[in-house]
Order: structure tokens, then C-alpha cells, then sequence
């Protein structure tokens, strides 16, 4: 991954909003908001709220944290200065490192499979080679520079987010009210299960402390940069899930669990629905490979300064010899 000249903050304030929601959003509203609905009912948007709060105090967390010890490597640097240099920091790091690439697979073989509906002829193969080509092309991206990902950041996710809130505001005038009355209250157990479930969705966040080296006043906006992109997503996942429980019953988003946003957009858009989801799906898979590949490259090359990674992670720059 590129770094600009040291003098230089290529990351600002909305660029580092669009790193963390790009994270978050990623192809897991697209699956998980059905299967989440089968388990609590109609309340599901009380999980989301659940899990939202979670994300808040963790939020608090990485923000003094951020702040205290700002650092290209993000949770890396905070296990350092907590656990010190060892085999306990060490393996953690190696883990969460490992966690990015397996998060990767997970975006890129989604947005393969979503981009592969638009091809004449759906073939399995197709997905495979739609998927590398996602991650080629966003580590070019990544190649370069910070300024580069952040200003490809906020148009992908300015996109998606566009695309969530204006199938979530249309969507409110067409709830059937009869579908948001609560006819039995779900176990506390189950609202529990799925704000575990849930809180998959709002993992990605802490990416923006990766962005300690790049950003403008880090002291000030990694604080301010996390808060505006939970808050932010909170009040997406809310919104939409209150449309899809009042555009769907649960009958109906059983059925449709792995594309319920789709399903729930039929009623108000059409058969068009599936392919304005199916476009937003792609734009949250390629935001957050995009996200996370700038925060496991950042990783990286911490790693390789500490020499838990060979050297050639050490580079600052893919034009270095």
C-alpha cells in the first residue's frame, strides 16, 4: 500500500466516515436482516437498536484509544501498548490479521455472486472470476495512495447509502401498519440472539483508526470520524428494518431470508427491486473491500515494523525497491 509524504494528511473527515460505514456495510444487511427477523419478529429493529448500543460503547473505546494512541495499525497499536510486544499481542494481532483476509473472501465471493446476475448466463465459475477481479482492482486502488481510497470510498458509499435511505424513506409510505402491531412479544433471549447476530453488521468501524497516520488532526476527527459513522448506520439499519417488516410478513421474509430487502422493495418498486438491491449489494461489498484492504495493509506493515511479518511488509510505498 502507498503512504503519501509524511507532511501531507490525505485522509479528511468524510473520508474517513465512508472507510468506517464501508466497513460496516458490508454484504451482511443483505442476508442477515432475514434470518434475524425469523428469530425476534416484527421487533427486529429493537436488535438493531441493541446491537447499535453495543457498537456505541465500543465505539467510546476505540475513540480514547484512537486518540491516545493514534497509530496505522489501528487495535494492533492498543494491544501492544496493553498486553506489551509479546507472543499474547503478538498472536492477537496475527488472528485479527487472518480475521481481514477471511473477511475479504467473505465480500469478494458476495460480490461475485450479486454481479454475476447481470451476466447472461449465470455460471458458478463466473462468480470466481468476478471476485478476484473485485480485489485486483481495489488493490490499485490501494496502490494508490490513502487520498485515492478515500475519494473512491465516499463515492461507493455515498452510492449505497443513497440507495439504503431512499428505498428506507419511500419504503415508509407504504407500510401496512397491520404488519408492525406486536402480536405476541419475543423471549428476551431472542432479541438477545439476534443483536449478536446483528452486531456482524456494524463490525468495520474500528477501520477508521487506521487511518491515524493519513488523517487531518487525528486528535479531533478519529474521535468525531467513528461516532458520525455509527450513528449514521444505526439509523440506516433501523429504518430499513422497520420498512421490511412493514412491507413483508414474517411468512414472507422467511421465505426471502437471504434477499429480504429485495423482497421488501417489490411492493413499492416492482421486479426492479432485486436490481436496485442487487446494485446496492455490489457497492457495500466493494466499499468494504476497499476498507479492508487499507486497514490490513496498514496492519501489515505495523507487523512487519515489529517483525512479525517479513520485511518486504515493511515497504511505505509499492514504488520502494
Amino acid at each position: 500500500m502507498s503512504k503519501d509524504a509524511p507532511d501531507v494528511k490525505p485522509i479528511g473527515i468524510w473520508s474517513a466516515v465512508a472507510i468506517g460505514v464501508g466497513g460496516m456495510i458490508g454484504a451482511g444487511i443483505f442476508s442477515i436482516l432475514g434470518i434475524a427477523t425469523t428469530i425476534t419478529g416484527n421487533l427486529i429493529y429493537i436488535s438493531f437498536l441493541i446491537g447499535g448500543a453495543i457498537a456505541i460503547l465500543s465505539t467510546y473505546s476505540y475513540a480514547k484509544l484512537g486518540t491516545r494512541y493514534p497509530s496505522a495499525g489501528g487495535p494492533v497499536e492498543f494491544l501492544l501498548r496493553g498486553f506489551g510486544d509479546g507472543i499474547l499481542s503478538g498472536g492477537f494481532t496475527f488472528l485479527l490479521w487472518i480475521g481481514y483476509i477471511f473477511a475479504l473472501s467473505v465480500y469478494a465471493e458476495a460480490f461475485g455472486s450479486y454481479a454475476a446476475t447481470f451476466l447472461p448466463k449465470y455460471q458458478s465459475f463466473s462468480v470466481t472470476i468476478l471476485a478476484a477481479l473485485i480485489i485486483l482492482i481495489f488493490m490499485s486502488i490501494n496502490f494508490l495512495g490513502p487520498k485515492v481510497v478515500g475519494r473512491s470510498e465516499i463515492l461507493i458509499v455515498g452510492i449505497k447509502v443513497g440507495i439504503l435511505i431512499t428505498f428506507a424513506v419511500v419504503g415508509l409510505f407504504f407500510i401496512k401498519p397491520s404488519l408492525l402491531i406486536i402480536s405476541h412479544l419475543p423471549k428476551v433471549t431472542d432479541l438477545l440472539t439476534a443483536s449478536a447476530l446483528l452486531f456482524l453488521g456494524y463490525q468495520g468501524f474500528g477501520l477508521i483508526t487506521n487511518t491515524a497516520e493519513d488523517i487531518k488532526n487525528p486528535e479531533k476527527n478519529i474521535s468525531l470520524a467513528l461516532y458520525i459513522a455509527v450513528v449514521l448506520v444505526i439509523l440506516i439499519y433501523v429504518l430499513v428494518s422497520v420498512v421490511v417488516v412493514g412491507n413483508l410478513t414474517i411468512p414472507e421474509i422467511s421465505i426471502a431470508a437471504d434477499y429480504a430487502l429485495a423482497a421488501a422493495a417489490e411492493p413499492f418498486v416492482g421486479t426492479l427491486g432485486f436490481t436496485i438491491m442487487a446494485i446496492a449489494a455490489i457497492m457495500s461489498t466493494s466499499s468494504a473491500i476497499n476498507a479492508t484492504l487499507y486497514g490490513g495493509a496498514n496492519i501489515s506493515y505495523l507487523m512487519a515494523k515489529k517483525g512479525e511479518l517479513p520485511k518486504f511488509f515493511n515497504r511505505t510505498t509499492w514504488r520502494d525497491g
